[in-house]
């Protein structure tokens, strides 16, 4: 992951990356009340106990890693941004539909589709093409 040339990311960019930090930081937090249940006999299997923490442990420390990323200017952490927030729509659609969980599913769609938009708005894009100078100074069709 490149720190960028510009120096300090823009506002949306330093913004999601905190949105995510704390999705990954949930995960953490998850993964450790999956362990002590776990442990403490709460898991009808100790097998999916402790596999359901270790999943958990490990996305939520890459998201943890790319939201970090975010906040220290780098690059690198935006794709994998984009990749978490996608996987996470199926997720809300299932809080939405079918399940009695309607108020979390709408909380967890704002979130997911605001760290989408501040990840893909205008200034983003400027300052993830700015690592590819061709691409960041040659105007586009749009713009002739």
């Amino acid at each position: 992951m490149t720190k960028g040339s510009s120096g300090i990311a823009p506002p949306p960019i330093r913004g999601a990356g905190a949105i995510v930090a704390l999705q990954g930081a949930a995960a953490v937090v998850f993964a450790v009340v999956f362990l002590v249940r776990t442990v403490r006999g709460g898991e009808e299997s100790a097998t999916v106990g402790y596999g359901t923490s270790g999943l958990f442990a490990v996305l939520g420390a890459g998201v943890l890693a790319a939201g970090v990323a975010l906040l220290r200017s780098m690059r690198g952490g935006r794709g994998p941004a984009l990749v978490i927030q996608a996987l996470l729509l199926p997720v809300v659609w299932s809080l939405l539909t079918t399940s009695a969980l309607v108020p979390l599913g709408l909380a967890l769609g704002v979130v997911v589709l605001t760290t989408t938009g501040l990840l893909l708005c205008a200034p983003a894009r400027r300052w993830a093409a700015a690592e590819y100078p061709a691409a960041a100074t040659e105007p586009r069709d749009d713009e002739r």
